[in-house]
């Protein structure tokens, strides 16, 4: 039978340095190797707590910040469209001026011109309406539908985020916050509720009438394209009078969309810079001194070495005393 190993006092206490020794060793490399001072709550349990907080707010605050990112690019989709619109629309000014001048002419030339340029006209606002509708982000539609909205939280607050509406650039209602850029326009004075307006019925777009202007004491005419303007010129000048109507409305639009793209850029760039301070108040916490880890090391390698020599020592000691009294 194996009898029970006696230790003495100091052989005890040799060991318990010893084990100390060994475990303050390992800390120090797992630091040097890390680089990062808390790993547990041993540690430094209120550090490492405050750090663990940080370290949840960074990560919010970055995931905001893709979110915003998002945010903007949704926005700046609905800015392209705008201009690709306001350039259809500018071409179908110019075709008006020809047509103007077409009109005036009393040939078939003249009328073969008119024909050709309502084609034309017709194709441009197509385009028009088509660019507008596909200048979605992801699904979402804000230059065609005032029901889309755009919302982005951009705080760790739920409450605290950007709403955006949709504007409707097609719309019939008079009220240009929802869009409506031929609502309610391109009345002339004698030439009673003569608005150009577009709809669209499926994939057909449609150039609808004037409302049924009154000219000419009581003669009615509905819009059927640039012949009508050998009737009265005041036709091209409502048309006319509509696109730019449009193009102004379209310059509001434009603002609304770049306003918030504004807010959004500047929300981005404090909390880029935000994160930046919690970052470096987190790395003060946990980060280690490489140099002042490498001398601890060293000394606690020393340590080890004259803790095994004491043990050593106290053993060789046991053994001379062992036969001392044999």
């Amino acid at each position: 039978m194996v009898g029970r190993v006696n230790l003495s006092f100091d052989q005890r206490q040799s060991l318990y340095n010893l084990q100390q020794i060994t475990r303050l060793t390992e800390q120090a490399n797992r630091r040097l190797t890390t680089s990062q001072r808390l790993h547990s709550p041993v540690d430094g349990v209120t550090d490492y707590f405050v750090s663990e907080q940080l370290g949840e707010t960074i990560s919010l605050l970055r995931s905001r910040q893709s979110d915003i990112n998002q945010g903007i690019s949704a926005l700046e989709a609905p800015i392209d469209g705008i201009e690709g619109a306001r350039a259809f629309l500018k071409s179908a000014q110019g075709l008006l001026i020809s047509a103007r001048s077409n009109a005036l002419r009393d040939d078939s030339t003249g009328d073969s011109a008119l024909v050709q340029g309502t084609q034309q006209f017709s194709e441009l606002i197509r385009s028009f309406i088509l660019v507008a509708k596909d200048s979605s982000y992801l699904g979402l539609e804000l230059l065609t539908s005032t029901d889309q909205r755009l919302r982005v939280r951009y705080s760790e607050e739920i409450e605290q985020r950007l709403e955006v509406q949709g504007r409707d650039l097609f719309n019939s209602v008079t009220d240009v916050q929802i869009g409506g850029l031929f609502s309610g326009n391109g009345i002339r004075t004698g030439v009673a509720g003569r608005v150009f307006s577009i709809t669209t019925d499926s994939n057909r777009i449609i150039l609808s009438n004037f409302l049924a202007p009154v000219v000419d004491g009581g003669v009615r005419f509905s819009f059927t394209g640039f012949s009508s303007f050998k009737d009265s010129l005041d036709f091209a000048d409502a048309i006319d009078e509509s696109i730019k109507t449009a193009l102004s409305r379209l310059e509001t639009h434009e603002r609304f969309f770049a306003t918030n793209i504004s807010i959004l850029q500047s929300r981005l760039l404090f909390s880029r810079s935000f994160t930046e301070t919690l970052t470096d108040a987190r790395y003060t916490i946990t980060s280690v001194d490489s140099n002042e880890e490498a001398v601890t090391l060293s000394a606690l390698q020393t340590r080890n070495n004259l803790a095994i020599s004491s043990l050593d020592l106290l053993g060789d000691r046991h053994q001379q005393l062992l036969r001392l009294l044999q």
